[in-house]
């Protein structure tokens, strides 16, 4: 056999063990210092395949707890920001209502609740109100900023 078909590290170990690659089969006395050697390659492998087995566990540990803490913190962050801009628009003298890219209200405040006749609970939300029914006790002012405002 052609010692270049062989796998580097092979050719490295015969030549340690005094073996030709061309010259053909062991001799009876290097087969058992061969079979040795590629043991101890295939332990040594084992080995180092374990402990990357173990680093990668380890890792994949870390990196789920910085997610989950980073999880947290950003979901902290979001909440208090949606706290605070509903606190706002609550706090709002004039009736507020923030709408989706198609028009659909996703949220009013409670002087928007009195102008439309909504009840004062949040909690009845406003599923389905589209801008249209906002423009409807209107004298067409709101119409043209709702229009421009949704053309941005």
């Amino acid at each position: 056999m052609d010692g270049s078909a062989l796998h580097p590290h092979l050719v490295r170990q015969l030549r340690r063990l005094g073996i030709a690659a061309e010259a053909g089969p062991p001799t009876p006395l290097q087969w058992p210092l061969l079979l040795q050697a590629v043991t101890q390659a295939y332990e040594l492998a084992d080995r180092n395949r374990a402990i990357d087995s173990h680093a990668l566990a380890i890792s994949r540990r870390e990196m789920q707890t910085l997610y989950d803490d980073l999880q947290r913190r950003t979901d902290g962050v979001i909440t208090a920001q949606r706290d605070r801009l509903a606190a706002v628009q609550q706090a709002i003298g004039d009736g507020v209502a923030v709408l989706d890219a198609g028009g659909t209200v996703v949220s009013i405040n409670r002087a928007g609740r009195t102008l439309l006749g909504l009840p004062h609970d949040p909690a009845a939300g406003v599923d389905g109100l589209r801008y249209e029914s906002l423009l409807s006790a209107d004298d067409g002012t709101l119409a043209r900023l709702f229009r421009a405002a949704l053309d941005e």
